[in-house]
């Protein structure tokens, strides 16, 4: 959550992400009730059958039990995605089993594939978030003295950088060409102010209330809610840049004009669709080839982005997870601005091993730790994918109208749109 900070506040927050690090808690305005994981939901609209939460067959049947996660929600034998060499993408890790590999296998295969990495990028979002929330604008040092490393989710309650993501998965399984008039909407339908908004972000869903264009109603926001929720835009134009980069650039402007937040969306989406790149075809994603690219890619934007982006390149690189998160911690702000947020989520991925430890290394660092944590959750979801994440982590996920089983339907229908290609 970056609370769309202001053009009038750019000089004071610029100050701040060159030192301060903390920022307030988010503060949840009303209750929030929690069904039972084993509810089932009612899938609205075109977005699902209402049957329960079962994926149904149109993802095979080795993924059948990951709408209810029961025994079968992931599959059976080693993730394929998964590091055996315990090196980071920043070190060049392992080649991996991919989509290339099975491209003779038919559409269903291929649409499982596709299926595996949208889920884990959209299941990452929402399980980094949920692990941040609790310590929420904790510094790091006060996350290590209460915890030491803190790896378990507490309740599973998603935040607005969730809520805001399922938006854009919604408006893209209705047009698969990116549309931000329907992309607004979905985030004005969705808008829950319990989900820890921040405040100017009242005032971008009372212009929509009121009828204004997408295009008229946002900010100049240097902040990070435009990156927040960009993951689907990244996994599924993960191989077409030109779309990926309009369709980015549009998704942010509806809440974020300033070039900054602009750049932070740009750079996680491009991170998240080498990601699923790299991840499906079975290779190591080259950590420097890919600070390079977004560097490139953003520096008419904002170079002090670009600058962010090229220093994760110089990091140490530890072993230890705590150390990672320490170095996350004194190297960037990892506050609310998309400088201080972006390139601390993707030195959190790209100093990580598996997704367990990106998520941890994220949230550990302090600061926006629910913001950083998604990012860095939907980054590694789409690299390692869905089978990679925790299972004790997805049973704590909120189920409901909207919770994790909806979630994984709209992936569904998002790989079954691109596997028709």
């Amino acid at each position: 959550m970056d609370g769309l900070v202001s053009g009038e506040e750019t000089q004071q927050g610029l100050q701040r992400n060159q030192g301060q690090r903390g920022r307030k808690p988010v503060r949840i305005q009303g209750p929030l009730s929690r069904p039972h994981l084993g509810q089932p939901w009612h899938d609205p609209g075109p977005y699902g059958g209402g049957d329960g939460g079962h994926l149904g067959t149109g993802t095979g049947e080795a993924l059948e039990g990951a709408g209810r996660l029961g025994p079968k929600a992931h599959l059976d034998g080693p993730c394929p995605h998964q590091s055996k060499g315990g090196r980071s993408p920043l070190e060049g890790g392992p080649r991996r089993e991919g989509l290339h590999r099975h491209l003779r296998c038919g559409d269903k295969d291929v649409k499982e594939r596709y299926f595996r990495a949208f889920a884990g990028s959209a299941l990452g979002t929402a399980v980094g978030d949920a692990l941040g929330h609790r310590v929420e604008g904790w510094p790091h040092e006060a996350i290590k003295r209460r915890f030491g490393v803190l790896k378990e989710i507490e309740d599973g309650r998603y935040t607005d950088d969730t809520e805001m993501m399922i938006g854009l998965m919604e408006a893209l399984v209705e047009s698969p060409d990116f549309d931000p008039a329907l992309a607004s909407k979905r985030f004005l339908e969705n808008f829950h102010p319990w989900r820890g908004y921040g405040t100017r972000i009242y005032g971008v869903m009372e212009r929509l209330r009121q009828g204004l264009p997408w295009d008229e109603v946002g900010t100049d926001s240097w902040g990070n809610g435009a990156a927040m929720r960009i993951a689907p835009i990244g996994f599924f134009y993960f191989d077409r840049g030109e779309e990926l980069r309009k369709a980015a650039i549009l998704s942010a402007t509806i809440t974020h004009k300033h070039p900054d937040g602009i750049a932070g969306a740009l750079a996680q989406a491009l991170t998240v669709a080498a990601a699923t790149e790299k991840g499906l075809q079975g290779e190591p994603l080259r950590g420097e080839d890919l600070l390079q690219r977004i560097a490139s890619e953003t520096k008419v934007l904002s170079p002090r982005m670009a600058e962010e982006i090229l220093r994760i390149a110089s990091l140490p690189k530890p072993k230890d997870t705590l150390e990672k998160a320490s170095l996350i911690a004194s190297s960037f702000p990892c506050d609310v601005s998309a400088l201080g947020a972006v390139p601390a989520a993707i030195a959190a991925f790209l100093l990580a091993s598996s997704f367990e430890e990106a998520v941890i290394v994220a949230v550990n660092a302090g600061g926006d730790t629910d913001t950083i944590g998604a990012m860095a959750g939907a980054v590694a979801g789409a690299y390692w994918g869905l089978e990679a994440i925790p299972q004790r982590w997805l049973e704590r996920l909120e189920e409901g109208e909207k919770g994790r089983s909806y979630i994984l339907r709209l992936a569904q229908r998002l790989a079954e749109l691109r596997a028709r290609e």
